[in-house]
């Protein structure tokens, strides 16, 4: 039997349905692993809390200007 249009779409459809299939079962099986682990920090970081006050400085840049400060 010679194969026309119609099975070569079949095959087509049925090749891409397993390989639909088989990136879902990957991309599940990737994303169901281990719990991620809490990093612990490199160093110690110490606030203040913020205050409520006049502004006491204005800055008024453009990014050029701000280029030649480095």
């Amino acid at each position: 039997m010679k194969p026309t249009m119609n099975t070569s779409l079949i095959f087509f459809c049925r090749r891409l349905a397993l390989f639909g299939a088989i990136a879902a079962i990957l991309c599940n099986a990737n994303g169901c692993g281990k719990d991620e682990k809490e990093k612990e920090p490199v160093v110690s970081v110490q606030t203040t809390p913020a205050q409520r006050g006049p502004i006491s400085q204005v800055i008024a840049a453009d990014a050029r200007s701000l280029q030649r400060m480095r």
